[in-house]
């Protein structure tokens, strides 16, 4: 499951950077994953969805459009990369 949900938001962030990783992309990111997964919707998911785009995004700079969060302190490690 870990494995699937990294695939899919750095999919995500990856199709739509403008998006997904603009400050906005927590609200957006996780909108769009309650309309794809549907029923299986908790609170716990959610925050591991944008916890999982705040470290990719930390990673991975050149899809990092954040502008007023940027640079805070997220609670993020740096530690996943573009395959």
């Amino acid at each position: 499951m870990k494995n699937i949900l990294k695939q899919y938001v750095h999919k995500l962030v990856i199709d739509n950077p403008s998006i997904y990783g603009g400050d906005k992309g927590n609200n957006l990111i996780a909108l769009k994953y309650i309309k794809d997964i549907g029923k299986d919707f908790n609170y716990s998911t959610m925050e591991s969805v944008v916890r999982e785009k705040n470290r990719f995004l930390t990673a991975n700079p050149q899809y990092d459009f954040r502008v007023k969060n940027k640079g805070k302190n997220t609670g993020t490690v740096p530690n996943v990369e573009v395959a």
